[in-house]
């Protein structure tokens, strides 16, 4: 047990940074006073020492006195945390907080026999606190108010402090998710870049920016990818980190509207590369058949050869120029430029890249006087992209037939081979871009357009596309146009 004289309890009393007043019960007359009390107080040690306690405190008398009486009657301590008090401090009217208990102090017979008046101030830790909330309350007021996605985050943890409308209408959220945790509030963030992002700059302090950033959103119980431009910034408070401020912008919009407009300008090159093909082969095979008759100037085949790479060049001419058009209109199919013309003249003149080669015969078969309205130099263009199949996919099958034939409301036009036919369920997909059949495990070239590009113009025209294909025993590409 340890052994304390009175000098050395009043050392502890006279030195206790906690301020200490022992009152008379009876008199509430101060008969003790420290030096801690009297800084909170703001008072002079005679003004307090031996004075009538409610004399010394007047100002707060009305309040606390009842208080005090109570425990003197009671024997039961009062107890007052971070009580707001104007008090005379120094000559001046001040507003402090103060938590504060008035002890009873009992004899052996239980009488309360003076009270032990203990205070600490609290002035500066409630004002930060309450500067902090009014910080707070600024903060949310403008987040709420702002004309962008907001939303604040505190903590380690990413808790959800704040989140404007724009933002929870941008997550597909309701504002149930204020106070939640960022992964329980929004799980499908969970890897994703902005995730990772926002634990950086809570650890750092450094910005982070995003620009047009995909981002996995579930909304309205849909998975879906949105694309955001958003900041990232350190909320800091008393010079530390506490949370995270994050604005943003949805572009998801925009982002695929540029990406339709890059895919046109992707589709547009490769129509024009793959339309742009054709002609060009078959002029390329007369001016290298003209080249080896360039000593033999009286063959008959010259003027033929000649009459043919001028047509070619025709040809080339006017694509480009449709092409060019359509480049201006922003678009990637040039316009139609109809005439009515004969479908035999049109299928015995097509293909002489093929023809020249002399590997292949092209035989026509049906109306020789049928005739059609329609755009000559694309049902030409479908004709070829039919033919060059069948050599590429038929190449053992030296005969291919070009048909003709009337329907009455409609005309049919047809290329048939004996190869060996097309599987049922590749038939489906023949026409989609950038399919390939590939029904003989042979490795084909080609951006596998021909065939998308076909179905275009004929639907352009109003007309139906198709094949019938049977294994070992051919195909038949067709077309049908209003007659």
């Amino acid at each position: 047990m340890i052994d304390l004289n009175e000098q050395d309890l009043f050392n502890i009393f006279s030195s206790s940074p906690v301020g200490l007043c022992i009152l008379d019960a009876q008199t509430l007359i101060c008969r003790m006073v420290n030096d801690s009390f009297l800084e909170v107080a703001g008072k002079s040690r005679d003004a307090i020492i031996g004075q009538y306690y409610w004399d010394s405190f007047a100002e707060v008398a009305d309040v606390y006195q009842p208080a005090l009486a109570n425990v003197v009657k009671t024997g039961e301590a009062f107890v007052a945390s971070e009580a707001e008090l104007n008090l005379i401090r120094n000559g001046r009217e001040e507003t402090v907080f103060v938590s504060f208990k008035y002890i009873p102090v009992k004899d052996p017979s239980g009488q309360v026999k003076s009270i032990a008046v203990w205070v600490y101030e609290k002035t500066a830790e409630v004002q930060s606190r309450l500067l902090i909330a009014e910080a707070e309350k600024t903060l949310r007021n403008l987040i709420m108010q702002a004309p962008v996605a907001v939303i604040v985050f505190r903590g380690a943890d990413m808790r959800i402090a704040a989140v404007n409308s724009f933002m929870l209408q941008l997550l597909g959220k309701t504002a149930e998710i204020e106070g939640q945790q960022l992964l329980d509030a929004i799980p499908e963030l969970t890897g994703q870049e902005p995730e990772a992002l926002l634990h950086k700059v809570f650890e750092t302090g450094q910005p982070e920016f995003g620009m047009n950033i995909p981002v996995m959103m579930n909304r309205d119980g849909e998975t879906k990818t949105g694309y955001f431009n958003f900041s990232y910034t350190a909320l800091i408070e008393e010079g530390r980190i506490v949370g995270v401020i994050d604005m943003a912008v949805e572009v998801t919009a925009q982002v695929i509207a540029h990406q339709e407009v890059q895919q046109r300008k992707d589709d547009f090159i490769s129509i024009a590369s793959h339309e742009l093909k054709t002609p060009i082969t078959s002029l390329k095979a007369s001016l290298q058949l003209m080249d080896r008759m360039k000593n033999q100037p009286d063959s008959p085949m010259l003027p033929k050869l000649i009459e043919q790479g001028v047509r070619s060049m025709d040809k080339i001419s006017e694509l480009v120029d449709a092409l060019l058009n359509a480049s201006q209109r922003n678009g990637a199919q040039p316009e139609l430029n109809k005439s009515t013309f004969t479908i035999s003249r049109l299928l015995d003149e097509c293909c002489s890249h093929v023809r020249a080669d002399g590997v292949y015969h092209l035989v026509f078969e049906g109306d020789a006087e049928l005739q059609v309205t329609a755009d000559e130099h694309r049902i030409d263009q479908v004709v070829i992209n039919f033919v060059n199949n069948a050599v590429k996919y038929a190449s053992e099958a030296k005969t291919i037939y070009l048909i003709a034939e009337d329907l009455g409301d409609r005309v049919r036009i047809g290329v048939r081979d004996d190869g060996p036919g097309i599987p049922a369920d590749q038939q489906e997909h023949l026409f989609e871009r950038y399919y390939r059949s590939d029904h003989n495990s042979q490795s084909r070239s080609g951006l596998g357009l021909g065939l998308f590009i076909s179905a275009e113009i004929v639907r352009r025209h109003g007309g139906e596309i198709g094949v019938d294909s049977t294994i070992g025993k051919g195909s038949t590409f067709w077309f049908t146009l209003p007659a």
